[in-house]
Formats: C-alpha cells, sequence, structure tokens
C-alpha cells in the first residue's frame, strides 16, 4: 500500500469502499483510529495511527526544507 500520512486510516477506508479492496478491510480501516481490534486484524498497531505518530515525517521533511 502505498503511504500517505497526510490521510488517516478513516479517509482512506472511504477511499476503498467501493470493490476494489475487501469490503471487511474497508470498514476496518474506517474504524482503525478508534478501534484497536479493527487495526489489529489489519496488523496496525494502534500507536502509529495517532498524528503525532503518523505525522513525524511529514513533519521532519517539512522543516528540512
Amino acid at each position: 500500500m502505498q503511504y500517505h500520512p497526510e490521510f488517516d486510516a478513516d479517509y482512506i477506508g472511504r477511499m476503498v469502499d467501493d470493490g476494489r479492496w475487501p469490503a471487511d478491510q474497508a470498514r476496518d480501516l474506517q474504524q482503525a483510529d478508534e478501534d484497536p481490534a479493527a487495526a489489529a486484524r489489519l496488523n496496525i498497531r494502534p500507536g502509529d495511527l495517532r498524528p503525532e505518530v503518523r505525522l513525524t515525517e511529514l513533519r521532519n521533511w517539512l522543516a528540512a526544507l
């Protein structure tokens, strides 16, 4: 999957919930920010979804400009 830290899991889940992605995984993405069990089913560590963690690389890149 392409890495897009500017998008949260819910947004990505809604983007792929159109038949191109398994429906259960799209639903889990939509719920992963709030539901640790949904994140675990996708092998995502809930802490990695926190904005302060998810956006670290983007913030560092902007600071280096």
